[in-house]
Formats: structure tokens, sequence, C-alpha cells
């Protein structure tokens, strides 16, 4: 398997640290640093629990923005529940990017789905890109987890009950905080994030009400939303492609992190022993999936899984060859 070059992944205290924003005494320890920046956007007077219950809501974020607490407070608090898991990371590379990209699902509803880590990131290959948008990695929480409201019980915050059924998927694109240009080789501490939330069971629901968006950044966050919703699937359907995986040496030190949680989505083979017709109107074209599809046994006559969760299936088709060109 060639070794690939990741996008970055980092939190908003690794950027601190790196850009030496708080004073050489202060704390970077994990809980502190995070309980400080939660003290900036609420006020010091928010230190009871009752007064630190949050309510999210959708959007792009620029930390510590007077306008925009909300998406800060997003962005603190996905950072720090990403910290406190271990910092899982599921690593894709372009042909699993496309996979995950053209599947068909046959529904997007996460509900009965097994999240495995409650809160990781999906990074992806250098260079893959979702309508022109650099696609450098995705961060997902589930909110609505027993270890989840544990951490947060340690910053004496809690999400509003309308924010619990909810998962949060944090788009980093490499968008350029002050000029909004986007850019794979974008320094983590110059970027803002994309920062969404879709229920379970509807993950139209947000995009319905995001009346600031484009239609393209609307399609960016769709595609996104479905792309999680598949790596999700496909786990639950093939976890022998999603194996453990060790990061080569060269790049180990740019990922932090709990290094048993580090995981890789593999493409699936094509069935061996298939013959493929040539192609008749003697076009040369590049070799591809056609028809994969993963299909979630909802109905009652199934039998679940043994933990209670769905059974998910992955429904292979043919694979399309191209020209005497390809690999």
């Amino acid at each position: 398997m060639a070794d690939c070059k990741w996008g970055p992944d980092f939190t908003f205290r690794d950027n601190c640290k790196t850009t030496n924003l708080l004073s050489k005494n202060f704390s970077y320890d994990v809980v502190p640093f995070y309980n400080y920046m939660l003290k900036l956007l609420l006020g010091s007077s928010a230190g009871k629990l009752e007064s630190r219950k949050l309510q999210i809501g959708n959007g792009p974020s620029v930390l510590f923005k007077d306008t925009d607490i909300a998406s800060s407070l997003r962005d603190v608090v996905t950072d720090y529940l990403y910290e406190m898991y271990g910092r899982p990371k599921w690593f894709v590379d372009k042909t699993t990017f496309n996979l995950l990209n053209t599947i068909s699902l046959d529904s997007d509803d996460l509900s009965g789905i097994i999240f495995p880590h409650d809160v990781f990131s999906l990074v992806f290959e250098h260079g893959v890109e979702l309508e022109g948008f650099p696609l450098r990695n995705i961060r997902v929480y589930r909110r609505a987890a027993s270890m989840t409201t544990k951490f947060l019980n340690q910053l004496e915050v809690e999400f509003t009950k309308s924010e619990v059924e909810l998962v949060n998927l944090m788009i980093d694109t490499g968008e350029v905080v002050m000029s909004n240009n986007t850019s794979w080789d974008t320094p983590p501490y110059l970027t803002r994030k994309w920062n969404w939330s879709r229920p379970l069971k509807d993950p139209e629901y947000t995009l319905n009400f995001a009346t600031t968006l484009s239609a393209q950044e609307k399609n960016v966050v769709a595609r996104v939303s479905k792309i999680v919703a598949s790596a999700l699937m496909y786990k639950a359907a093939r976890p022998d492609l999603v194996p453990e995986y060790v990061l080569p040496r060269s790049q180990r030190y740019s990922f932090k992190g709990d290094k048993r949680t580090y995981r890789r989505i593999l493409a699936p083979q094509a069935p061996p022993g298939r013959e493929y017709a040539p192609n008749p109107t003697g076009r040369e074209v590049r070799g591809h999936y056609r028809g994969w599809v993963l299909r979630t046994l909802r109905h009652e006559k199934y039998k679940r899984n043994a933990d209670g969760s769905f059974k998910t299936v992955l429904v292979e088709p043919v694979a399309v060859k191209g020209g005497p060109s390809e690999d």
C-alpha cells in the first residue's frame, strides 16, 4: 500500500501552543485550557452549570468574533471532546473518497447505526476536493453519548434538550479567515471551519434553514453529510475494510492522539474472476466502480446485530475497467 500525504488534523489548543497565544505560565492541559476558553466566550460570570447550557446552531465560524459566539462555542466544545476521546482518526485516500462520495445509500438515516467512536475525524488524502473546495478533514461527533456527558460535566457545560439528538460535522476546507480563500496548504491557525449539525434521522433538516449559504455551499454540506453517513454504514457492513493503520515514520509526529484508534478505510476489490467486455464504442474510459450500494435492513423481519443496531450490507456491483493506460 503506497504512502499518502494526509490532510492536517489539529485542534484550537494545538494552534494556541504553536502561535504562543497565551502566557508562558498558562497551563495547556486539556481541561484547564478549554475551561479558560469557555470563560472568555461566555464571560467570567458563567461559572455555574445552569448558566452554561449551550444551544449551538449551524454556520461557519470565526473564533472570538463578537457576533459569532455560538459558532465559536461549537469549535471549542468539538475540539475539547475530540481531545478527551483520544483524537480517533480514519484516513481516507482518494480512491476511497470517490467511493464514499458516489456510493448509493438506501437511506441517510443514522438512527440505529453504531458510531464506533462518539467523536472522530475523517482525514483525507492531500488533493481531495469537493465542489472545488479542498476537503482536508471532517470532524464528527454524536452528542447523545454517556462519555460525552461525563466530559462536558468537567467543564460544567451541557447541551439543551433540542441539541442532544444531533450529529455535529466540522468541515475543514483550508479557508482563510480574512480572505475566504481556500487552499490545501493553509496553516491551521489561519483557518475557520464550516460547522453544521444534522439530526440522526433527517439530514436535510438543517439545510432548510441555511439561508446564508450559496447553492454551492449547501451542496457541499449535503455531500459531506452523505460521506459521513456512507463511512459509518460502510464500517458497519464491512468492518474488515476499516483496519488499524500505522502511519509511516515520516508522518507520525504530525498526528497526535491515541494511535490505537487510527484506522484506514479501504476500497473493496472487484469480485475476482469476472470478465469485463470492452466498451462497444471503442472509447477509452477510466476504470471505476459502478453501482456500489449500502443497504440498511430496518424492517422488523430482519434480525438485528447483537448490540441492537440494524444490520447493514454492502451490495457489490460490477467494476467497469478502463483502457490499457489504467493502473
